[in-house]
């Protein structure tokens, strides 16, 4: 076996409310007043597609944890080169105030 990569996109939000979480990732499901409620359905059929799997963690009140499983690549990856002295890599986090995407 190959075994998979995990990506966790996590926000500290409000959480998604129990009773619509089986509904997420249903095309055109959106809890909006406006939108077209595609994007967590195209994420689903892309990470299907590629023989992954999606799990949704939201206990209310602590946010959502989406975990995106895709299976690993057999083929190597390029190698980056180190950064030049002096530059250093980093982490970064995207923080949206409430009620805005």
């Amino acid at each position: 076996s190959r075994g998979y990569v995990e990506l966790a996109v996590i926000d500290t939000g409000a959480g998604i409310p129990t009773e619509i979480q089986d509904q997420l990732f249903e095309p055109f499901f959106t809890t909006k007043a406006t939108g077209t409620g595609l994007g967590l359905a195209t994420v689903f059929g892309i990470v299907k597609q590629s023989d992954g799997g999606i799990v949704v963690d939201s206990p209310p009140g602590q946010g959502a944890t989406f975990r995106i499983y895709l299976p690993r690549s057999a083929r190597t990856a390029p190698t980056t080169p180190p950064p030049p002295p002096g530059v250093r890599r980093w982490q970064a986090s995207l923080f949206l105030p409430d009620g805005q995407e």
